[in-house]
């Protein structure tokens, strides 16, 4: 900023002469009124970001931290019935799961199957995203957690 005003104020002491001294006071004040305007927007957009980012981390921080969490539904297949699940923890066959929305509880099954891109396995990590046949309707945005 300061070198931005000392380059102004260097050209304009070159084209003004001793009658213009006015006018040159008069661009001084628009120059940094200018550079403090922009600063001061600069400020404003780095608190908004600043805010959405903490938003994310803490949605982030509330979904791991929830005990027993396994994931969410991603999307549901209701002529096959199968629920895509996004992990947020290990699963495996044979596991026990209950299907939660909000506060209700929907229902509790154990899991009988899983793929990953239409291949059959028995475990999956955190962070995989597996198909699980399940007995009810289970609407993107559920949340499986251990029974």
């Amino acid at each position: 900023m300061v070198k931005t005003l000392a380059r102004k104020k260097k050209t304009l002491r070159l084209r003004s002469g001793p009658a213009k001294k006015k006018s040159v006071k008069k661009t001084m004040k628009r120059a940094v009124r200018k550079v403090m305007g922009k600063k001061k927007l600069v400020k404003k957009v780095t608190k908004k970001v600043t805010k959405k980012l903490v938003k994310k981390v803490m949605a982030k921080k509330k979904s791991s931290v929830m005990a027993g969490t396994v994931g969410k539904v991603v999307h549901y297949y209701d002529k096959i019935g199968v629920a895509i699940l996004e992990l947020t923890a290990p699963l495996t066959v044979g596991e026990l799961l209950t299907f939660q929305r909000g506060d209700r509880e929907l229902f509790t099954q154990p899991i009988s199957s899983m793929q990953i891109n239409h291949a059959d396995v028995e475990k999956a990590k955190k962070g995989d995203v597996v198909g699980v046949k399940v007995v009810q309707v289970a609407d993107s945005g559920t949340m499986a957690l251990r029974a």
